[in-house]
């Protein structure tokens, strides 16, 4: 397994410092980036709430014209 580890080169990128910072420079979010996150999140989880909404509405009143 360790010669697997090693000639794929992933073992070689632990060991090497610049290719080290840069991997986790690269895998880290910026506040202003996890704050979009966020808000998209919330935005599509209130658009789906609100077409549920007015989903049920219509077919609450289609139910009440039919009776």
């Amino acid at each position: 397994m360790d010669r697997i580890i090693e000639q794929s080169g992933f073992e070689q990128m632990d060991y090497d410092p610049i290719l080290r910072a840069y991997r986790e420079e690269a895998t880290k979010l910026e506040t202003w980036e996890f704050a979009i996150i966020i808000v998209i999140l919330i935005a599509t989880v209130v658009g789906c709430f609100m077409s549920l909404s007015s989903m049920m509405k219509k077919q609450c009143e289609q139910q009440e014209k039919e009776d």
